[in-house]
């Protein structure tokens, strides 16, 4: 069992739906299929993130966030709002009743919002955890920057395994001043992925050097006349699509929705749910690691 040195409780909530994405596509090349040709790819990439994060990080607790499959508020701001995505691969589709499943077997809670986004369930959640813990979220998202404070950190995936981001490297990352004008960048470069808008023609570096000036988007916006040449044009043409893409880009944390941070501490799973999932999958190695939790206590690896 790991002796943690660490003296600060620590919460680890998961982005559902970018750890299954990434799960998928990390076997692209190759995909694992059972005996049935069930796609098993993504399922067994979150399983194994899971088991990596427990037993690097030894979370005091655990949460996952979901999107759901109907639109968003955002969607009513925006119509074409997220437009530009490919359609979700069908196996990724048959995967999410199996890794619900197997969060449940778990005993890990998940957490979904109709009307709104996991980013918005897991910003809410960051304002209701107490500040004596810090807070994870495991995401490859940049919108996420916006939520990092002295408690809250961005877990984030790369070739050597995860960064732990934090104010300074986020600040640094965007080159501002303060991590509420996170906000203000996201809005200005804008996003293809999400098709939001921003400024068509402004980019990191010019955004950067007019919040340093102006410290926001707002005083940018009061100071139009005053911006140069083709800078000024283009603030002209999209003033609007901005202000709509400051709102598109702002991270809701104020939902509605029932969460207690305690409910989410590391309990004991459910060897037997596990097991007969992890049998129909086929996933014989998880098995075996199954066998090194601690049963009396809690899920405490090595």
């Amino acid at each position: 069992m790991i002796i943690d040195m660490y003296d600060r409780k620590k919460f680890f909530i998961i982005d559902g739906h970018a750890l299954i994405y990434r799960s998928y596509f990390a076997f692209v090349n190759n995909h694992r299929a059972n005996k049935d040709g069930l796609v098993t790819s993504a399922p067994f990439g979150f399983v194994n993130s899971l088991f990596e994060l427990i037993k690097k990080e030894n979370p005091d607790y655990l949460a996952v966030a979901f999107d759901t499959k109907y639109k968003t508020w955002r969607h009513e701001q925006l119509t074409d709002y997220k437009a530009n995505r490919p359609k979700q691969p069908e196996d990724i589709t048959k995967s999410f009743p199996y890794i619900f499943n197997i969060l449940d077997g778990f005993n890990i809670n998940r957490y979904s919002l109709e009307g709104y986004e996991a980013d918005d369930v897991i910003g809410t959640m960051t304002k209701k955890i107490p500040d004596d813990i810090d807070v994870f979220i495991m995401t490859s998202d940049k919108d996420y920057g916006q939520l990092v404070k002295e408690n809250v950190y961005l877990y984030k995936p790369n070739n050597n395994g995860y960064l732990k981001l934090g104010i300074n490297d986020i600040l640094q990352k965007w080159d501002i001043s303060e991590i509420r004008q996170v906000i203000d960048m996201l809005a200005i470069i804008g996003d293809k992925c999400d098709n939001v808008p921003g400024v068509k023609g402004i980019g990191e570096k010019t955004a950067a050097k007019l919040l340093k000036q102006y410290g926001s988007l707002e005083n940018i916006l009061e100071n139009i006349n005053n911006l140069k040449g083709s800078v000024k044009n283009k603030f002209e043409n999209d003033l609007e699509t901005v202000k709509l893409s400051k709102k598109l880009v702002t991270i809701t944390t104020d939902c509605n929705f029932d969460f207690n941070y305690l409910d989410c501490n590391i309990k004991t799973p459910n060897f037997k749910k596990l097991n007969d999932i992890f049998d129909e999958l086929e996933f014989n190695s998880f098995k075996e690691k199954l066998t090194l939790f601690n049963k009396e206590s809690t899920l405490s690896l090595f």
